[in-house]
Formats: C-alpha cells, structure tokens, sequence
C-alpha cells in the first residue's frame, strides 16, 4: 500500500513547509526585536545647519524616542516624512537594517541670502523656501533688505543663486536692496559705490557688463571715482560719480 504513495510530492509538500515556518518564524523573531542603533547623516558636514544630536531631538518631540522601539511598530515612511518636514531639510531617506541599525540619510537646504525683515531674519535657500537661521552655523550670503514681498520670489532666488554660483560675485556682492517694481541695487565689498541692478531681467548679461567694468577699472583704478553703476542698459555700465 505505501508503495503507491507518491513520496517525492510528499518529501517536496515537508519541504514547502518547513521553508514557510522557518521564514514565519524568522520574520516573527525579527519584528519583535528593537532598534538597536540610530545613524543620522547630514551632508555638508562644514556646514551645518543643523546636528544629527537637534534632528534626533525633534523626531523624539514629533513620535517619541526611537530607540529600543519594536522594529514592526516602527512606520519608516510616516519617520521620513517627519524629517521631510524638518524645516532645514530638502531630502531625507530613512533605512532599517536586519540588525535593528536605524539610517537617516540627510540633505540640507542650502542657503542663498538671507533676508532682514525688522526684527526678523531667516535664510531663503536654493528652491526660494524660506529656511530658519541656525544655531550651528552662519551662511555667508548677500544680505537682503527693503521691499522683499514687493519681488518675485522665482526671479529673486534665480539672482542669488547666479551670484553664489560665480567665484567673483560670490565674493564681491555682499548685499541686495528691494525697491519699488522690483528693482534692485547691490552693494559691492569694500567699495563705495552702489549698483543700480534694475529689475531682475537678463541676469546674466548685466553681470557680465558688471565683471568686465570691474576687471577694466583695477586695472586703471578707476574704481574709487564712481558713486553709482547703473547696469540696465543692453552692452554698456553707465557710471555716476
């Protein structure tokens, strides 16, 4: 009678079914252990705007600590939105290991100016998100005064972000002024004059005019002679002294 069993179908049935209850058993085992370690890596490190010690900090106020939590009752996705939503952060990516090591991985916001409101003052960073000032670390980016809300955020963001991309601009443009229409004046490091920008229009064509007048001027030192540099028009810098 057992002859006729059909044991190869029986042996690969004990199998199957010794494979689901170790892998049930297993995952049952690792849902139930804690996590173990907290990893939190922020980029720019040079340049903090904030530490792993004050994003932990946070996330303990936001969903309690996170430490020794059950691996299973931990939700990454709601946790990474938490950090998402960290006011310094612009992209944050959250990993459990099988080890119970808990990654969150950090990319900050990177400011580009920071504006002077009254008593107020906060950074806007590279997307034109307004970004707190920080307790760790000073950006040095132009400084912004006058009739902010009066501008494009977009166009102003674009002129600051041009300017910390230029090796030159990025140390010779200290400081932005807000007038009426969106127009613009800069204020150049140790020097007397003032540059009547206009609005933010062909960006980049002005400041090629502004580098070329500045390289022309040190070298006939000219530079001292002039009050105001008024670069609206197309191809030329007119000077003011």
């Amino acid at each position: 009678m057992f002859r006729n069993l059909p044991w190869k179908s029986i042996r690969l049935a004990f199998i199957l079914l010794a494979v689901i209850a170790l892998n049930s058993f297993t995952r049952i085992r690792n849902s139930a252990r804690k996590v173990t370690q907290i990893s939190i890596h922020i980029d720019h490190p040079d340049q903090p705007l904030m530490t792993s010690e004050t994003v932990n900090k946070l996330l303990i106020e936001k969903i309690g600590p996170l430490q020794s939590q059950l691996k299973d009752g931990l939700d990454l996705n709601t946790l990474e939105i938490s950090v998402r939503n960290l006011k310094m952060v612009q992209q944050a990516q959250v990993a459990l290991g099988l080890n119970g090591k808990l990654s969150i991985n950090i990319k900050q916001r990177v400011p580009v100016g920071r504006v002077f409101l009254g008593t107020r003052s906060f950074y806007i960073d590279t997307e034109g998100i307004n970004v707190p000032l920080s307790d760790f670390y000073t950006a040095h980016v132009p400084l912004i005064t006058g009739k902010v809300g009066g501008i494009s955020r977009q166009k102003l963001t674009e002129v600051l972000q041009y300017i910390q991309a230029d090796s030159f601009l990025k140390k010779n443009i200290i400081g932005l002024k807000v007038l009426d229409q969106s127009v613009l004046e800069m204020y150049p490091r140790n020097q007397d004059f003032v540059i009547d920008f206009g609005r933010p229009i062909r960006i980049r064509e002005k400041f090629k005019n502004y580098q070329a007048f500045f390289q022309k001027a040190v070298v006939d030192s000219s530079l001292g002679k002039y009050k105001r540099l008024n670069l609206r028009y197309t191809q030329q810098v007119v000077c003011i002294k």
